[in-house]
């Protein structure tokens, strides 16, 4: 059944609720069925022509809506279920989000009993932090003349919002209060910005940078300031602009900003039971007639003007509304173009609460996942878009897969498909899958799929490289799946590999190789501490663990691959430690050496000298075989120091740069001998 009104089940789902409203006027009810009316005669649906394969996915050939005589037709199977009602007026778009509305409403507004009191400070936190492959190796590294390490991304030329930024001759670091600008070669302040206490993520374009704020004094709220840092002394702010939802992710390419926002209408005056003298059933009644009395713009997302006015920050006719996993829950991009300074353009607006957001340079691909749990599994909706110019976005097709997502890596763009890896469960089993889904006159159909890998197990890290992908799933050992989706209509596995523990997070590093971080585990499969294999992956058939080193502990770079930093021009690898340290690796003739271990910041800085331990002070047999976290000369008071863990690493010319809260750190690349520092907030603590 197609989305909007014109479906018997909507229509009922509305008699329903009249039926159930004794408050409900003459006038009302006739009202309803005047909008029920026009939505009928205006329900549309996309109807583009079909994409062929191609290095990207492509909008409709046609954007106009068009009014179907008999309604859309189908594509049938378990895939390419999704169709989106968009191009409507506001009209059309009121009755349809009203009706998602009432399928969603409880006696507590949209949410449980308790969410009401726990959600703004949770929410505050929780999204304010970025959730989470390039067609080949190469793309996969920075470019060999570049002196710099960037961050560490997962689509060439796609920049991710992150903590630092840098362009190889300045630092930038941001905390919960500001902007510090650092002179690498001077390691000296040259310029600060300060900003309202809350959390900040960062992007570089040229001189301009783009700083992305959930602010800790405001609930629902994004601040997006540019600022023209082109003289680091004198910075100009360009723009700011006051958006309504919170930060899920942005991405940057090609000269414009994309900040993906998501936001629940607070506009609707819900009551609750216990908060305003009335039952559960008087609470539900009350509050669906909130919904029935609102206006488009309770719903539209909204963005402060110059004047201070809050105006709607996306057109009805740019709402985008799916038949499947639509929820009052609105996702809206936010796009900003560099080369101007006027304000963000709301170029759409999705009914559905986005969890996992995917970019290429042309491509927008954003995931949600109904947890349900309807007879033990759950279900992924996938819409795919496209950014051809400027600010511009349009849509191009639908699907959904079965199971869940583990983030932003289960997703790849390849010659015009879409490959998706997914978790799910049939008939009380764990097991995984890669489908392979083409863009179809607006469906995401599925043409192709590896099914059942993993059995009892669950997906823990993916990484496409061109026709290729490397799935791992765990429970007690790690396989280490190989697929070859080359041919996208018969895609299989081409080997696996069976080991201890499990990688979390793959980066491939040219030359069939690929290292692996994740954890240690016995063959019980209990967790004995994170660990960085090195992969063989040059015979598809057969791939094998040449070498590993157990880290110890755990690593934010486990589940962020912002911190996780690789330098291919000698082989660098640095990797955050859960104690606050950086462990520094080498990967070196088809092994690892282990270079040395960088202590937290407040450390380094009472005594730069003690501050890095280097292993071949220690022994002359350092190798993969390394186990690291015993070797360091503990003292007794080891653990009485302010905590203040390293953040970020990064390569900048023939140096190692570590940058915590309270300081910057540079040490020679090849044997990480102290070279200066900077010390930023003696306070910190």
């Amino acid at each position: 059944m197609p989305y909007g009104l014109c479906g018997i089940g909507n229509r009922s789902r509305l008699r329903d609720v009249k039926e159930g409203m004794r408050s409900i006027t003459a006038l009302t009810r006739t009202a309803l069925a005047l909008a029920c009316t026009m939505a009928m005669a205006s329900c549309i649906a996309d109807d583009p022509d079909a994409v062929s394969p191609s290095t990207t996915l492509s909008p409709p050939a046609s954007t106009q809506p068009s009014v179907p005589t008999t309604g859309p037709t189908r594509v049938t199977g378990p895939f390419g279920a999704s169709r989106l009602l968009t191009g409507a007026d506001c009209s059309t778009m009121l009755t349809a989000l009203q009706d998602i509305a009432l399928d969603n409403v409880t006696a507590w507004g949209f949410d449980g009993p308790d969410y009401w009191r726990t959600m703004p400070a949770e929410e505050a936190v929780e999204m304010a932090v970025d959730d989470m492959a390039g067609a080949d190796m190469a793309t996969e590294a920075p470019a060999a003349e570049a002196d710099f390490s960037d961050t560490n991304t997962q689509e060439a030329g796609v920049d991710e919002a992150d903590i630092i930024e840098t362009d190889g001759r300045y630092i930038y670091t941001v905390d919960t209060s500001g902007v510090t600008i650092i002179d690498i070669a001077a390691a000296a302040v040259a310029g600060t910005i300060d900003l309202v206490d809350g959390d900040h993520r960062l992007l570089l374009a040229n001189t301009t940078l783009t700083v992305i704020t959930s602010p800790w004094d405001r609930w629902n709220t994004t601040v997006v300031t540019r600022f023209d840092v082109s003289d680091p002394a004198q910075v100009t702010a360009l723009h700011t602009d006051e958006l309504e939802g919170s930060l899920v992710a942005a991405r940057s390419a090609d000269g414009v900003v994309r900040v993906i926002l998501r936001t629940t209408p607070d506009r609707l005056f819900f009551v609750t039971p216990d908060g305003f003298s009335m039952d559960e059933e008087r609470a539900l009644e009350r509050n669906r007639q909130v919904i029935l009395e609102s206006t488009i713009a309770d719903w539209l997302p909204r963005r402060i003007a110059d004047d201070g006015s809050a105006v709607a920050a996306v057109d009805c006719a740019n709402m985008a509304i799916p038949d499947v996993g639509a929820s009052p829950t609105l996702t809206w991009v936010a796009s900003l173009d560099l080369g101007r300074t006027e304000p963000a353009v709301g170029s759409i607006a999705l009914a559905g609460g986005a969890e996992t957001v995917y970019a290429t340079q042309r491509s927008l691909h954003v995931a949600s996942t109904d947890w349900s749990w309807e007879n033990g599994d759950t279900a992924t909706v996938v819409h795919s878009f496209s950014m051809t110019s400027g600010t511009a976005i349009d849509h191009v097709a639908s699907g959904e897969v079965p199971g869940y997502l583990i983030g932003q890596f289960a997703l790849n763009e390849f010659n015009g498909d879409l490959r998706v890896a997914s978790t799910h469960t049939v008939d009380g089993v764990s097991r995984s899958r890669v489908a392979v889904l083409r863009p179809t006159d607006g469906e995401l159909v599925e043409v192709g799929a590896v099914d059942d890998l993993g059995l009892t197990e669950q997906i823990y890290a993916v990484r496409y490289i061109g026709a290729l992908a490397y799935v791992v799933t765990f429970r007690q050992t790690d396989p280490l799946y190989v697929l070859d989706l080359s041919n996208a209509e018969a895609p299989v596995m081409r080997g696996e590999l069976k080991i201890p523990g499990y990688s979390s997070y793959l980066h491939p590093i040219g030359d069939g190789l690929l290292l692996g971080l994740g954890q240690d585990a016995t063959n019980e499969g209990r967790t004995t501490g994170t660990q960085l294999s090195l992969f063989d992956v040059s015979n598809p058939d057969s791939p094998t663990q040449l070498a590993r080193v157990h880290i110890g502990g755990w690593s934010d770079a486990e589940w962020n691959h912002l911190a996780f930093l690789y330098w291919p021009a000698d082989g660098t690898v640095a990797v955050p430690r859960g104690d606050g340290s950086v462990v520094v690796m080498r990967v070196v003739d088809r092994d690892i050496i282990v270079v040395g271990e960088i202590a937290p910041t407040s450390i380094v800085f009472d005594d730069p000298a003690a501050g890095v331990l280097r292993l071949d002070d220690v022994t002359d047999d350092v190798s993969a075989s390394s186990v690291i976290d015993d070797v360091w000369p503990v003292e007794p008071d080891y653990w009485d120091y302010c905590w203040d863990p390293v953040n970020r690493s990064l390569v900048v010319g023939d140096e190692l740069i570590t940058v915590a809260n309270s300081g910057v750190a540079m040490y020679a690349r090849d044997d990480l001998t102290w070279r200066r520092g900077l010390e930023l907030r003696s306070g910190w603590c």
